[in-house]
């Protein structure tokens, strides 16, 4: 019998830690602001705030590069302090 150990609440394969440089808006809420995925430096344009749940809150970005724009959505570990996206 097997087992999986995780040792965090985003320690598991379908999503990825990345870099966000991140700002607060006037609530006072965290907002990301520019993330680094496949070495490439994304603003983030448009985004909302679809669920907050557990500690974790899931921003649904636009995030803008030289092609244009894509959609992505960028979730924040509150205890951890960690931003990740879904694994491509």
């Amino acid at each position: 019998m097997s087992a999986n150990v995780s040792r965090n609440s985003f320690d598991y394969k379908e999503v990825e830690i990345v870099p966000v440089i991140a700002g607060f808006n006037d609530d006072g809420k965290i907002i990301p602001i520019y993330v680094k995925i496949n070495g490439e430096d994304l603003k983030v344009g448009d985004y909302w705030v679809k669920s907050k749940f557990a500690g974790i809150t899931e921003y649904h970005c636009k995030l803008i590069n030289k092609n244009g724009e894509m959609p992505i959505v960028i979730s924040y570990y509150n205890e951890e302090s960690v931003w990740v996206i879904p694994k491509r």
